[in-house]
């Protein structure tokens, strides 16, 4: 096996681990929970922390892990993981609720943060390692990534139905260690890129710039004036140009890339705003635990087909500010079926709205990262590009989890207070407004104009 292929696999490996232990406790923490007569609103928060500190760690990876190195970041998030999953299966032998409470969000703070090491690490060593296959490496990221949170809740069931709750955070925490100690032998992103380049040549590499149109960015600047026009940097004392050193406030103040962020954000708060609520929604209908588990199965399994659509179904020439913006629109309207809006009681119809609803999250978010780089690319043609790429890393996985950490915050909330139908109504229309104020702030009718002309010369071609 080649350098590249190994150290691909390797990173794929960990990214499927840790999402496998994200999604292991959906289905029975809940239930533990309740049992140690621990509220709703607590729970909630349990869930949320995690997300929480995934945002702030998130941000300081982004910031740091250029000069610290990908591989020890990614060493760090892996090892702590693995503590911090293992020592959960404790909470199961306490009954004082207040211990119950700071065990729990310490501990998912630690995982949390391990998470945001772990991702941002592995999002900015794909796109300084593929720099011309970003979109489809970060595609591929995502698919693993959700075929983990598929096996995760299926794995800790079938665990969980043998050996009971301690052991099974014990057991797949375990699992981190080893994983963790081979990212040690990967290659660097520098060395990995210049072996991808070297198998790719030859080959002819499409530019991704359908964007021939003008681009709008704050201060009326196009993208065709900054792509022929760069900001002018003033040489050092040596005569010499420097690099631009962007920051987070810098990148993110402009409107295309805080709306493609935003899309992520809303994404995994669509995600996960079912954790502390769907298993007792579903306990109320009277379902098996057997069938809980499929339900939270095809969960993750839809969105890892949306997210294959997206990376590689998808037409080149549908710009992408459309995919995330008829994705989130559609989103909205798809929850509606899990409530359902129409009636009280109908299972049928929640797995159905379900399924459609998380195959739906791809195009609302997968390609959002894609589109920031994009956007900086041509806002900043003289930008240090390996730094901008870990900033932008950051950005989306601090996106992700604040989405995270919304999502149950705002469920348990709104399931305490109207119940799970009003639950989602909101959740919908929070999506659609979001859709609709994507399009209108970032020039959503020139990016639809251009895609319907784009489709028009593929007819006539």
């Amino acid at each position: 096996m080649t350098s590249l292929n190994r150290s691909t696999s390797t990173i794929l490996v960990m990214i499927f681990l840790s999402n496998t232990i994200y999604g292991l406790g959906a289905p029975f923490l809940p239930k533990l929970l309740a049992q140690k007569d621990i509220d709703q609103v607590w729970t909630g928060i349990i869930f949320a922390v995690y997300a929480v500190s995934q945002v702030c760690f998130a941000l300081i990876c982004g910031k740091i892990v250029d000069r610290l190195g990908h591989r020890k970041v990614m060493v760090v998030g892996a090892l702590t993981m693995a503590a911090a999953v293992a020592a959960f299966g404790i909470v199961s032998y306490l009954d004082s609720k207040w211990q119950i409470n700071t065990l729990c969000i310490a501990l998912r703070a630690f995982q949390g943060a391990s998470s945001g090491f772990i991702n941002t690490a592995a999002y900015s060593y794909a796109a300084q390692a593929f720099k011309d296959d970003v979109g489809k490496m970060i595609g591929i990221l995502e698919t693993v990534a959700s075929l983990g949170i598929t096996m995760g809740p299926f794995l800790g069931l079938l665990v969980y139905g043998r050996l009971g709750f301690a052991w099974t955070f014990l057991i797949f925490g375990l699992t981190m260690v080893p994983a963790g100690l081979l990212i040690l032998c990967i290659a660097t992103p520098a060395d990995l890129a210049k072996q991808h380049d070297s198998s790719q040549c030859g080959s002819t590499v499409a530019n991704s710039e359908e964007d021939s149109e003008s681009l709008s960015l704050p201060g009326n600047v196009s993208f065709q004036e900054t792509a022929t026009e760069p900001l002018l940097i003033p040489a050092d004392d040596k005569g010499e140009v420097a690099l631009q050193k962007l920051t987070y406030g810098s990148i993110f103040c402009m409107a295309r890339v805080f709306f493609a962020a935003m899309s992520g954000m809303v994404g995994c708060m669509y995600y996960c705003v079912f954790d502390p609520t769907l298993a007792l929604r579903m306990d109320h209908y009277g379902l098996s635990q057997t069938f809980q588990g499929v339900i939270f199965t095809v969960m993750p399994f839809s969105y890892m087909l949306g997210t294959l659509f997206t990376s590689y179904l998808l037409p080149k020439w549908i710009e992408i500010r459309v995919t995330l913006i008829t994705g989130s629109l559609l989103l909205g309207l798809s929850i509606l079926l899990i409530g359902p809006v129409f009636e009280e009681r109908n299972p049928d119809m929640m797995v159905i709205g379900i399924a459609l609803s998380f195959i739906l999250i791809g195009p609302a978010c997968i390609q959002n990262i894609s589109e920031m780089m994009r956007v900086v690319e041509h806002a900043f043609p003289t930008y240090d590009l390996e730094h901008a790429n870990s900033l932008l890393s950051g950005i989306v996985n601090g996106c992700f989890g604040v989405g995270m950490a919304a999502g149950p915050l705002m469920g348990s909330s709104l399931y305490q207070i109207f119940g799970f139908r009003i639950m989602c109504n909101v959740t919908g229309g929070i999506t659609v407004f979001f859709a609709l104020t994507y399009f209108f702030f970032c020039n959503g009718r020139e990016a639809y104009i251009s895609t319907y002309r784009n489709l028009v010369c593929n007819i006539v071609s």
